[in-house]
């Protein structure tokens, strides 16, 4: 069996966030959240903070 390699999460509000950030953590794992309007220029100018810990969002 393939190992995974890539992620997309579907929706960055809390539940989808808390698993975002533990993807961003894991080694050797490509994470992309899919976002649209207004919260995709935030995610991309403000990143993702998840219990105080930053991870950056790139578009």
């Amino acid at each position: 069996m393939k190992e995974i390699e890539n992620v997309a999460e579907l929706g960055a509000g809390a539940m989808g966030s808390y698993f975002a950030s533990r993807f961003f953590e894991t080694s050797g794992l490509h994470t992309s959240l899919v976002a649209r309007d207004d919260r995709s220029d935030r995610l991309s100018r403000d990143g993702l903070v998840v219990n105080g810990k930053p991870f950056r969002v790139l578009k």
